[in-house]
């Protein structure tokens, strides 16, 4: 049988015990087709699979075969996959803060792919334009009402919008979300903001704009636009000064206060934007159920109540610890002060140095989870154990620049620590006293 190109999933994992085991799928094979028809999604696959019966065609590294599967309700097929589409719908903009754009070349392909596709959206949660749908794209999407969506909107001014994207499609933004909105689709969103193009009266109508479109806009995270030391050949954009953050927490302030009326604050300003105005992070009531973490919001909030809650724990522990903490620059002063309170309930049995490392990207990227391994290296020389925040890794447990913990290990000549990003992590991390 001759399969056609550009369609099925290939098996990343199967799991011991597994339906998949039992039938004998293996990593690197192949479900190509499903009842007969090729299999371009997970999607596609997982609606198939609970109907209970389904003919599955497996391309094997020799063979192509046919597998009858019949699963129970409770029964799942027990596999991974590499990539949960076939073939990934690329963006088709040209925003000029797009972060992918500011990449440096040299780094492992992944890095550089633009994904703008809209079933990623709904399994995994990116953020996608609505640009590029075609209209079988919106059929299914609404026939099948895959919530909830994850939409980068950035302005509802249409002009604006296909000005900051570089493409005349993306002022249809207003109609598209209404459209969503009208199948029955609920659907999380962003903006990016710009200094001097999409902030202050832009915000202002954007908000009023999408205020509309409460209940199915379930949340709107505002983030600052990142900015890397590589933008050679793209518009002249700047950060944001503290005032002007100032004024953006301002206008989300509003609304918060106008939606909690009526239930859940619906906007969320980016923790990089509290920190920038020198504000105090809200508490937990502000974030609702932290629908935007993934956005940067909330983030401190949850290491500081995660801290609080598990701190006092390690006074009952006898284990002596001095090390290093590296993290990026925005949130040195917070791991300073956690680093203080630990020392002071430790009555100093714990005495953890807590130091900046600056990222390749530049200046201006000074979040932990985009430091290479390379920034660690560049660290004064010391000989006491590093903690490094188990973020800057991806899920195959290596840096940006492909380098592991272990080789990092190696060329530092002391040991390297990832250890969890969370406070109530950092607590039980110490408690276990692995750095002896």
């Amino acid at each position: 049988m001759k399969i056609r190109n550009g369609h099925g999933l290939i098996i990343d994992q199967v799991a011991p015990e597994s339906v998949a085991e039992e039938v004998g799928l293996l990593p690197g094979d192949a479900i190509v087709m499903v009842d007969g028809k090729p299999l371009s999604d997970l999607i596609s696959l997982e609606l198939a699979l609970a109907s209970g019966q389904v003919l599955l065609t497996i391309q094997s590294a020799d063979e192509v075969w046919e597998l009858h599967l019949e699963l129970d309700e409770a029964e799942t097929l027990g596999v991974t996959f590499r990539s949960a589409v076939s073939k990934v719908k690329v963006c088709e903009n040209n925003c000029p803060f797009c972060f992918v754009r500011q990449m440096p070349s040299g780094y492992r392909k992944g890095l550089y792919l633009r994904d703008d596709d809209w079933r990623l959206s709904f399994l995994q949660g990116n953020y996608i334009t609505l640009t590029n749908l075609e209209p079988q794209d919106w059929q299914r999407l609404t026939a099948l009402a895959t919530s909830p969506l994850y939409v980068s909107i950035h302005t509802t001014n249409p002009q604006l919008r296909s000005k900051l994207l570089g493409n005349a499609k993306a002022g249809e933004i207003m109609w598209q979300l209404e459209r969503l909105a009208a199948a029955g689709i609920y659907f999380h969103g962003q903006l990016v903001l710009v200094p001097e193009l999409n902030d202050g009266a832009e915000l202002a109508r954007s908000f009023k704009d999408l205020a509309a479109l409460v209940p199915a806009l379930s949340s709107l995270a505002v983030v600052p636009v990142g900015l890397t030391a590589f933008r050679d050949g793209l518009p002249a954009v700047r950060a944001f000064q503290a005032e002007e953050a100032a004024a953006v927490l301002a206008e989300v302030d509003g609304w918060q206060e106008t939606f909690r009326r009526h239930g859940l604050g619906r906007y969320y300003a980016s923790d990089e934007f509290f920190l920038l105005a020198g504000r105090t992070i809200p508490r937990a009531e502000y974030y609702d159920d932290f629908p935007q973490l993934e956005n940067g919001v909330g983030v401190v909030r949850q290491f500081w109540d995660g801290l609080d809650g598990e701190i006092s724990s390690l006074a009952q522990t006898t284990a002596e610890i001095d090390c290093q903490l590296a993290t990026g620059s925005l949130a040195l002063p917070i791991l300073q002060e956690a680093a203080a309170r630990i020392r002071t309930v430790t009555a100093g049995r714990m005495k953890i140095e807590v130091v900046a490392a600056r990222s390749f990207l530049g200046p201006e990227v000074t979040v932990a989870g985009l430091i290479s391994g390379r920034d660690f290296l560049q660290l004064p020389a010391d000989e006491r154990p590093l903690l490094i925040p188990d973020i800057c890794l991806n899920a195959d447990g290596v840096f940006l620049d492909d380098l592991t913990p272990g080789q990092l290990q190696a060329q530092l000549g002391r040991k390297v620590f990832p250890v969890s990003a969370t406070g109530e992590g950092l607590v039980e991390f110490l408690k276990k006293g692995l750095l002896r």
